[in-house]
């Protein structure tokens, strides 16, 4: 069977590239069954599209609109999955009649993910994709014409995919809420954790950001939802008995959507004293997100939504055989690991007793590692086999 990736919209942000990741591991335990050929379906920029983005980027900065990646970098998506095994990479123009023409040339058997529907009647097997429904749940942080898109984009590929994927058992819920008369079929594909079995060395690093107390981690992005309120709370009661271990903060200091969050925060952080004890680091590339990551005493994701269980810093940090402290919210309790503890999410206090308990625990040691990568990824390539041949026989049928 050649399946063809397909990596438009998924290609030009870190949670899209993970996912892709994510599901080509699924994919590559099948073929021990089957023969599986899998091919990278990347566009290439019309001029259209490159002298659209040029206009964007001069003048989306002063309305203060942020300027979104124009998912053309071929080059970052190749490098992401260069220990992933060897892939064909087909490149078309970007657009819709190329992209079907293309499909039919290559001999393609299906195309997944698809994160806008293909239509009822293209030509090849397709699967959807949906991320998460936070514009339902969190409406004021979303803009009418962003809240328009979502809901159109979601309703065309329900009304248009026989089978759709999601992230969690939560966003398969959620479809089965607001959409009542959805004739797709939706399938959760269970957690997977991005397992890597490598040694990271701190070394300059623990000078860099004075690390040599120890420290918690919590990489996101600071937007509202992801919570850096309670987090910072919690932070000044466990400083009180613990001043030297720090918290070190990774991502840039910025939320378009609510642009007063980030004064908030910096008035948040002088008030509660903590100023010294907290390390951001604003934007680092992975491979020192990834030294960070694996010398931390634990991973802290305070979330109050995700698409998918914890989040991509989550899905590292248990690859990885890293403890994690980790919000209560409905879709991490997806998550089933011994490396967990979860707090009530709005609970500061609860929060730091966590932290404090995690003082204790010891990361998962390779070995052990391994029976749970073996476990899981079995779990996942099973769901992945399974969708892909339904699909195949409903299109057959």
């Amino acid at each position: 069977m050649r399946v063809g990736i397909h990596a438009k919209f998924f290609m030009d942000w870190g949670g899209g590239i993970d996912f892709l990741r994510i599901l080509i591991r699924g994919l590559k335990q099948i073929q021990d069954d089957e023969k599986l050929e899998l091919i990278f379906l990347v566009p290439i920029p019309t001029i259209q599209s490159k002298l659209k983005y040029s206009i964007k980027k001069i003048f989306f900065p002063l309305i203060n609109r942020p300027l979104l990646a124009p998912n053309l970098n071929a080059t970052n998506l190749t490098n992401s999955f260069s220990d992933e095994g060897s892939f064909e990479w087909i490149y078309y123009l970007d657009t819709s009649a190329e992209f079907k023409r293309m499909c039919v040339h290559n001999k393609l058997d299906m195309i997944v993910p698809c994160f806008n529907s293909l239509g009822a009647n293209f030509p090849i097997p397709w699967i959807g994709y949906i991320y998460d429904f936070q514009h339902k749940y969190m409406p004021n942080w979303f803009s009418e014409k962003d809240i328009e898109m979502r809901n159109k984009q979601f309703e065309t590929t329900l009304s248009e995919a026989s089978y759709v994927i999601v992230n969690a058992k939560t966003v398969a819920n959620d479809i089965g809420h607001f959409y009542k008369n959805n004739k797709s079929k939706v399938v959760a594909l269970p957690f997977n954790p991005l397992f890597d079995f490598k040694d990271y060395e701190l070394g300059d690093l623990l000078n860099k950001y004075d690390l040599k107390g120890g420290y918690f981690m919590v990489s996101n992005q600071f937007w509202k939802h992801k919570n850096h309120t309670t987090l910072f709370e919690a932070m000044a009661l466990f400083s009180k008995k613990h001043p030297t271990v720090k918290l070190v903060c990774t991502g840039e200091m910025k939320d378009y959507r609510n642009p007063d969050y980030i004064d908030l925060l910096h008035s948040l952080i002088e008030k509660l004293g903590i100023k010294n004890n907290l390390v951001l680091t604003g934007y680092i590339f992975k491979n020192e997100q990834k030294r960070l990551m694996y010398h931390a005493k634990a991973i802290i994701q305070p979330t109050l939504f995700e698409g998918g269980p914890g989040g991509g810093a989550v899905y590292e940090a248990l690859g990885m055989g890293i403890p994690v402290v980790l919000s209560d919210i409905p879709v991490n309790r997806e998550i089933n690991s011994s490396l967990l503890l979860f707090f009530e999410s709005l609970n500061a206090l609860d929060l730091s007793i966590k932290m404090e308990e995690m003082l204790g625990m010891n990361r998962m040691l390779n070995a052990e590692l391994n029976e749970y990568k073996i476990e899981s990824e079995h779990v996942l390539g099973s769901a992945v086999k399974s969708v892909l041949n339904d699909c195949k026989g409903f299109y057959v049928a």
